[in-house]
């Protein structure tokens, strides 16, 4: 995984322990070291550290396309993701929290 998408996965993974759980950033740390693919349900820590893995690299590759900010991402992202899998909201706080994450990762 490239570096921008390890470091914002772990950003969102931080600030989203307290309300999707404490082994959030480890497994994302996983998911990033071994990579298991999206699920398609999000219960446990591992399968949520698989979305927010796979939405930050959504999300980067769309800001480093086209450079968007915040809620416009979010919007492009949440779009793009429908497409292919069902967004509740676990995955709606996910894609959020990662547009954020995305824009202050692309600024430095």
């Amino acid at each position: 995984m490239t570096e921008p998408v390890s470091d914002i996965a772990l950003a969102a993974a931080a600030r989203l322990e307290d309300t999707l759980g404490p082994a959030l950033a480890d497994g994302v740390e996983a998911e990033l070291e071994h990579g298991a693919g999206v699920p398609r349900t999000y219960a446990d820590p591992v399968s949520i550290a698989g979305l927010i893995v796979a939405i930050a690299s959504l999300a980067w590759s769309i800001y480093s396309e086209l450079r968007r900010q915040h809620q416009e991402l979010a919007a492009a992202v949440t779009q793009q993701w429908a497409q292919d899998h069902a967004i509740d909201a676990t995955a709606g706080s996910v894609i959020d929290v990662v547009a954020e994450e995305t824009v202050k990762r692309g600024e430095r």
